[in-house]
Formats: structure tokens, C-alpha cells, sequence
């Protein structure tokens, strides 16, 4: 398939350039991975973006008393999930650019090797941030209904980052169920209500991923 995005034309360009020996021999390694670099990055946008529809369209509710209509209240706008996945590919290609050194290196091309953590904390970050499930009357009218008897409200009320956790522990081959509850209300409580970024959501999905390991037979 042809690309004819500008950072395929870069490639192409590059490529060409390369092929008739018209770039200095000092620069070909630099080159040559920034060109890898680009070829992960490219290939985030989509995949994230896949996910996040895969996951709305699996997501289930318990106990609902709407519990064949609530899906109709859901609404999701493409354009800002299209949106923070390009965010998330532009973080991704500063991270590369700025930690490259310091972020591991791929043993079969040298290229930077961010971890899974990392990737995964970029792309909650992002997705949290963004409003893309929008809840309809029926839904919203539930809610409020149970926060005036000062009951819990249903979990829906949080969809927009606990499916935003859960496409960031894809990236880390983890489930949303593998967490404990209390880990899951304080990543839903920090994401929705306090500051953070993708660095120390990065080191949390890093621990996550080592911490469940350590607890597998």
C-alpha cells in the first residue's frame, strides 16, 4: 500500500537518498533508525484506535435495570478518539527522540526499545484525558438518581478511564480483572480527579507487569 502521509514521503525521500548514495556515510546509522523508529510509531495510531472500538463494543454492565437498552445511551465520538491516538503517537515519537538512550535498545536492530509500561502509560494518559464515551438522558438520570439516595453510582459513570486503564494494560498483556479493586479505584480516582503524566503512569504499568509476574506459578 503507498503511504502518502508527509512522514511517508520523509521515508521514501530517505530511502531513495540512501539507495544512490547521496547521503554521508556518518549519517546512515542515524538515519536508519529514526527510520525504524517511524515505523513503530505509525503503526500505534491505528492499533490504539482499533482497541479502544474492540473494548466499547465488548463492554458489558451487570445488574443494570436498562440491561438491553443502556448500550444506546452510549455515544462515542471518533473524532476525539482519532484525536488522543494521534497524541499518543506524537508522545511516542518524543519519547523515542528524547530518551532514546536511556530507554533500551532492540537487540536485532539497536533501534530504542521503550518498555511496555511506558508505551502503556502514554497511551491512559491520553485516552483519559480525552472525552470520547458520552453517556445519554436515561444513563445520566440514573446516576444522579442514585447519588441523591447516596448509593454507588453504576460503573458507567467512569467508562471513560477505566477503558482507557484497560487499553493501556493491553500493552503490558495484562487483564483489568488481574488488578485489585482497591488498585483499580485509585488508578480510576487518580486518572479522574488528580494530576498526573505518562512518565509516572509508566513506572505504575511497569510495576503492574513485574508485580503480577512475580505472583504467576
Amino acid at each position: 500500500m503507498h503511504d502518502s502521509s508527509p512522514a511517508g514521503h520523509d521515508r521514501q525521500a530517505l530511502i531513495a537518498h540512501l539507495q544512490e548514495g547521496r547521503i554521508d556515510d556518518r549519517r546512515v546509522k542515524d538515519i536508519t533508525a529514526w527510520l525504524r523508529n517511524e515505523e513503530q510509531a505509525i503503526k500505534l495510531m491505528p492499533s490504539v484506535e482499533r482497541l479502544y472500538n474492540d473494548l466499547v463494543l465488548s463492554y458489558r454492565i451487570k445488574d443494570c435495570p436498562g440491561v438491553d437498552t443502556w448500550r444506546n445511551e452510549l455515544l462515542i465520538s471518533l473524532s476525539s478518539l482519532r484525536k488522543a491516538c494521534y497524541e499518543i503517537e506524537m508522545d511516542f515519537r518524543i519519547l523515542l527522540a528524547r530518551r532514546g538512550d536511556f530507554i533500551g535498545r532492540d537487540k536485532e536492530t539497536d533501534s530504542p526499545r521503550p518498555t511496555r509500561g511506558k508505551i502503556a502509560g502514554i497511551t491512559t494518559y491520553r485516552l483519559a484525558r480525552a472525552q470520547i464515551l458520552h453517556l445519554g438522558p436515561g444513563c445520566l438520570g440514573c446516576i444522579q438518581a442514585a447519588y441523591n439516595k447516596e448509593k454507588p453510582p453504576c460503573y458507567i459513570a467512569n467508562i471513560n478511564t477505566e477503558l482507557a486503564i484497560r487499553c493501556g494494560l493491553y500493552f503490558i498483556d495484562r487483564m483489568y480483572l488481574d488488578i485489585p479493586s482497591e488498585i483499580q479505584n485509585e488508578l480510576v480516582y487518580t486518572l479522574s480527579r488528580r494530576h498526573t503524566n505518562q512518565e509516572t503512569l509508566g513506572i505504575v504499568f511497569d510495576s503492574i507487569k513485574k508485580l503480577h509476574s512475580k505472583r504467576q506459578p
